[in-house]
């Protein structure tokens, strides 16, 4: 037996043994088992027959069952709910609330820990609770998270899109729940709060970070609320580089409704990071004078005459300019054969443009086949050397 079905018949077995499923129950089905615990059905399969050989469970009418050692032969007749138990408990409570809208269809439901801590049980106890819900069709299972099926739309799975995410983290940075200086839940654990995935958080802070109401902290390693007086910590070099880009913006260097360089150029002319470049930027931003397109993720001098005005241009970068500028690198050994490039978020961050946008420009050259992309591992540059650069 491998060790993952070995896992799963531990924990069914201590569920037996302590009353989650009782005598007589009905098991949930392989499939529900395998969504649970993360694994092939086949492992559930392992994992109920080597407690079938223990006398603990049963299989009848394509269902199994716990055994009930005072009457080992009986089988359920009904594959209905035990009307007793804490898992009974828990799934009466869940259905009413369901029946009377206090969880409407599309609602996301609390996490299994939640309610496992409003009930006093343990969180297998709620999972299997919540199981028995997903077989009479109440209940559905996205992204980590359990929701109240709508029966109009029922094979549609509630997901915040992330223009939301970013409504509520700005809300929360308004009213004080994140307070200047504090530490914000890592994307992951937002991820988890709000029902979807990570990327979905990053896209939502990237218009918050750009607005200079927060900002990632390299050393403490973690994205930190902005103290509206200046008091936040900043890194060594980042007064300097404000200091310079105002004055640039003041004596036309930088002239209204233009585009600053990107953060990589003004890290590499002044020997510093981006993240305290763009640390160095957030007063500005504050101010007015510096301003972020969201289509580009490009920074441009605000026209005080006019401040939703954008450069002319839809983008910083065209994407015949970003081909060119990945070219270039590939061809003067910036990007070594078999290296691998950076990030397509480290290289939109450099480039002050959108993940999209590097992607549709890296589409030509890997059609070339000057660059190769293993999904696990990332974008490598293609080892049969050097492209030549055109006369």
């Amino acid at each position: 037996m491998s060790h993952k079905a070995r896992e799963v018949a531990n924990a069914l077995r201590q569920r037996i043994q302590g009353g989650t499923y009782a005598p007589g129950d009905w098991l949930p089905q392989t499939r529900i088992l395998a969504d649970e615990f993360g694994v092939a059905a086949s492992t559930i399969c392992r994992a109920t027959a080597r407690l079938q050989g223990e006398r603990l469970i049963g299989s009848g009418r394509r269902r199994l069952y716990v055994i009930d050692p005072e009457n080992p032969d009986a089988c359920p007749r009904s594959s209905g709910r035990p009307q007793a138990g804490k898992a009974a408990t828990v799934e009466s409570a869940l259905r009413k609330r369901i029946a009377d809208g206090t969880y409407a269809p599309g609602d996301w439901l609390p996490t299994l820990d939640t309610l496992a801590d409003e009930f006093g049980v343990a969180v297998s106890t709620v999972s299997v609770a919540t199981a028995w819900l997903q077989q009479d069709g109440l209940v559905g299972s996205g992204r980590r998270r359990l929701y109240v099926i709508d029966p109009n739309k029922p094979d549609i799975s509630p997901r915040l899109p992330h223009t939301d995410i970013e409504e509520i983290l700005r809300k929360r940075l308004a009213d004080g729940t994140y307070t200047p200086g504090s530490r914000l839940p890592s994307q992951a654990e937002l991820a988890k709060e709000f029902g979807t995935h990570s990327n979905m958080v990053k896209e939502a802070l990237r218009p918050i970070r750009s607005a200079g109401l927060v900002y990632y902290d390299q050393l403490r390693c973690g994205t930190y609320v902005a103290d509206p007086e200046g008091t936040q910590p900043v890194p060594h070099g980042a007064r300097p580089i404000e200091a310079a880009v105002r004055k640039r913006i003041r004596n036309g260097t930088y002239a209204p409704r233009t585009w600053l360089p990107s953060l990589r150029k003004l890290g590499d002319e002044f020997s510093v990071s981006t993240t305290t470049v763009s640390l160095a930027l957030a007063p500005l931003q504050r101010e007015r004078l510096v301003g972020a397109a969201s289509r580009s993720r490009g920074l441009y001098v605000i026209d005080p005459d006019n401040f939703t005005a954008l450069p002319d241009g839809a983008s910083a970068h065209t994407l015949e300019e970003l081909e060119g500028f990945f070219r270039t690198r590939l061809s003067d050994g910036t990007y070594e054969p078999g290296s691998r490039l950076p990030s397509r978020s480290a290289l939109a961050e450099e480039l002050s443009v959108g993940i999209q946008t590097i992607t549709r420009a890296l589409q030509p050259i890997r059609a070339d086949g000057l660059i190769t992309v293993n999904a696990r591992e990332g974008t490598y540059a293609s080892r049969r050397g050097r492209i030549p650069t055109s006369s």
